[in-house]
């Protein structure tokens, strides 16, 4: 964790300028908008220039996707279900973070769609197994074509900065959630 905070250094340069800095980097208001506004440093918080990061991809990937109908956690569930046919539906909920009555509202709307089939698990009569219709996965096939160029959008917003130590930071983020697991460990 050490190595990832002095490796992370270099990605944090931008938003860690002194308030001279930032102050000489303003560019002139539109018109109409005259005053500058002095942030108060919460221009250098971590949360702060997360959220807007997580916004930025957010748009983008809802811009990628909707071309398909789909939204990211139909997304993200489709791809689960297409790597492991026959989970139970509980399973991928867990895995992905989606909680029960969210999980069953996208798996209900995928159904609807006819992209994913629902079935009762023979040994537990209570769970569902979930895998992807011909449909599904001819969809997937297409959107997985549009989430590459998601994909390099975002490796080109990093620039020179290494994807995987940046992944890592953010899953070590992950962990303030009360603990939450990384689902990749």
């Amino acid at each position: 964790m050490a190595d990832d905070r002095q490796a992370i250094g270099p990605l944090l340069t931008e938003i860690s300028l002194t308030q001279s800095q930032r102050r000489t980097a303003i560019k002139p208001a539109p018109p109409g908008r005259d005053r500058t506004i002095d942030m108060h440093g919460v221009e250098d918080q971590i949360g702060f220039v997360l959220r807007l990061a997580k916004l930025a991809v957010f748009k983008d990937i809802f811009d990628t996707l909707n071309p398909f109908g789909l939204r990211p956690s139909d997304f993200s569930a489709m791809r689960v279900i297409a790597a492991n046919p026959g989970l139970k539906q509980q399973d991928i909920g867990r895995q992905l973070g989606i909680k029960g009555p969210n999980l069953v509202g996208l798996v209900e709307e995928l159904r609807r769609k006819k992209l994913v089939l629902r079935k009762v698990v023979p040994d537990d009569r209570r769970s569902y197994s979930l895998s992807l219709t011909k449909a599904g996965q001819d969809l997937l096939e297409k959107a997985e074509e549009a989430h590459q160029s998601h994909q390099a959008r975002i490796a080109e917003a990093l620039g020179d900065n290494d994807p995987v130590l940046f992944l890592n930071c953010l899953r070590n983020l992950t962990r303030l959630n009360g603990g939450a697991s990384d689902p990749t460990d």
